[in-house]
């Protein structure tokens, strides 16, 4: 038989590679669940926290009829700029159009369009927003 003219350090090299190999394979198989499961719980958390962020407007939106509809804007827009998530979390407002209505924190583009901006890995931030 061929592996039975192999050194012993051959055939031990060997038993522990078949060993090895599908161990590997195994907790690459649980890596990727793992990071596919963290990935969903996080959208399902984005989902929750942009939620509660669009029950606040409408909130503000059904007291249009007592408050006046720019007033209860005015409010639904400094309510949102309140909201914060996670450490550095946080909503903006952008219109159909691509135009920035609110920023929490960079308050220079508030009423620019934003169609063409770019983000820090130089994509399209209007493209983004889009999808």
């Amino acid at each position: 038989m061929f592996i039975s003219n192999w050194s012993l350090s051959r055939k031990l090299t060997a038993l522990v590679c078949s060993l090895l190999i599908p161990l590997m394979l195994i907790e690459a198989n649980s890596l990727m669940r793992l990071k596919s499961e963290l990935l969903e719980s996080k959208k399902a958390q984005v989902k929750e926290q942009v939620q509660s962020a669009y029950t606040l407007i409408n909130h503000y939106y059904s007291q249009s009829p007592q408050l006046g509809v720019e007033e209860a804007k005015k409010q639904a827009t400094s309510a949102v700029a309140a909201l914060r998530y996670g450490k550095n979390g946080y909503f903006w407002i952008n219109d159909m159009q691509h135009n920035l209505i609110m920023h929490p924190i960079k308050t220079k583009l508030i009423g620019k369009n934003m169609a063409q901006s770019q983000d820090a890995s130089a994509s399209t931030i209007g493209v983004k927003w889009s999808i």
